[in-house]
C-alpha cells in the first residue's frame, strides 16, 4: 500500500483548541514524536491507560476530517492536489466552533456540538469530498473490509462504494475523536471535560484546511500543508459551475 494523504481541520497549535488536543493526544501534528505539555493543568491519574485510549487518535493527530485519507490517483500529482486546496481555501471564510463540548458515543470520545452544526460546516466539507474525489484512488478491497467492520446503513455503504468513506454529505458530522473506538472511559470522560472547561475559553473557529501525509500505514499522519481561509463571505459552488458568496 503507498502512502495516503487527507484532508484535516487542524486547529492552529497555539490556540486553546490546539494546545487542548495536543495535550491529550500526547503529540504535535507537525511531528512524529511524542509531545508533553510542562504548563497541563492535571494529567491523567491512570498513564497506561491513558497511552490506551489515545493511541488510535494520536495515530492520525488532533483534527476533523473533511475528505477522509486517500491515495493519490496514478494520473494525479501532489502538486496539483496542494495547489488545488490552496486556492479552495482561498474562497473560504471562517466558521464559529462555538458549542463544541466533549461527548461520548458508544464508539468514541469526540469534541462535537452540543446541538445541531452549523450549516456552513456540511456545505464545506460536501464540496471538498466532491472537489477533490478525482483525486482519490478507489479503495482497495482490504480498506472496503476495514470500513464495513463497522455496521453501515444502506446510505453510508453507498457512500463507502462512491466516495471511499461513508460518512459524507447527509451523513457528515463534525467531531474531533478524543479515544480509540469502544474506549469511553468513565474517569477518562471526566477529566477530559474538565480539561476542556479549564484549557479552552473559546473554540475560536475553523479557520483552515489542512493537508496530512502518511508515508506508509505503519507510520503516524503529520501535517504537511496548511491553508488559513481568506474570504469574508463562504463561496458556494453549484452544480452548474457558478460560485455563490453567502
Amino acid at each position: 500500500m503507498s502512502s495516503r494523504y487527507a484532508i484535516y481541520f487542524s486547529p492552529a497549535d497555539n490556540s486553546d483548541l490546539g494546545m487542548f488536543g495536543n495535550t491529550v493526544l500526547r503529540r504535535t501534528a507537525c511531528s512524529y514524536e511524542e509531545w508533553e505539555n510542562a504548563a497541563m493543568p492535571v494529567r491523567f491519574a491512570d498513564q497506561a491507560m491513558w497511552r490506551k485510549l489515545i493511541t488510535k487518535p494520536a495515530h492520525y493527530g488532533f483534527h476533523a476530517t473533511i475528505k477522509a485519507p486517500f491515495e493519490l490517483a496514478s494520473n494525479t500529482i501532489e502538486a496539483n492536489f496542494i495547489t488545488t486546496l490552496k486556492q479552495f481555501a482561498a474562497t473560504q471564510a471562517p466558521i464559529s466552533l462555538a458549542g463544541l463540548q466533549p461527548k461520548r458515543t458508544q464508539r468514541y470520545l469526540a469534541l462535537a456540538f452540543n446541538s445541531d452544526q452549523p450549516i456552513e460546516l456540511k456545505i464545506l466539507a460536501g464540496q471538498c469530498v466532491d472537489l477533490f474525489e478525482p483525486f482519490r484512488a478507489p479503495l482497495s478491497e482490504f480498506d472496503i473490509k476495514r470500513r464495513r467492520e463497522t455496521p453501515l446503513s444502506n446510505s453510508q455503504d453507498a457512500y463507502l462504494e462512491t466516495y471511499g468513506y461513508p460518512y459524507v454529505h447527509d451523513e457528515f458530522n463534525f467531531h474531533m475523536t478524543l479515544s480509540g473506538a469502544k474506549l469511553t472511559n468513565k474517569r477518562y470522560f471526566a477529566w477530559i471535560t474538565d480539561l476542556y472547561q479549564t484549557m479552552v475559553r473559546d473554540p475560536g473557529t475553523l479557520d483552515r484546511l489542512c493537508i496530512f501525509h502518511q508515508p506508509d500505514r505503519g507510520t503516524p499522519f503529520v501535517r504537511l500543508h496548511e491553508f488559513v481561509f481568506q474570504s469574508d463571505a463562504q463561496t458556494v459552488i453549484e452544480p452548474d459551475g457558478l460560485t455563490v458568496n453567502q
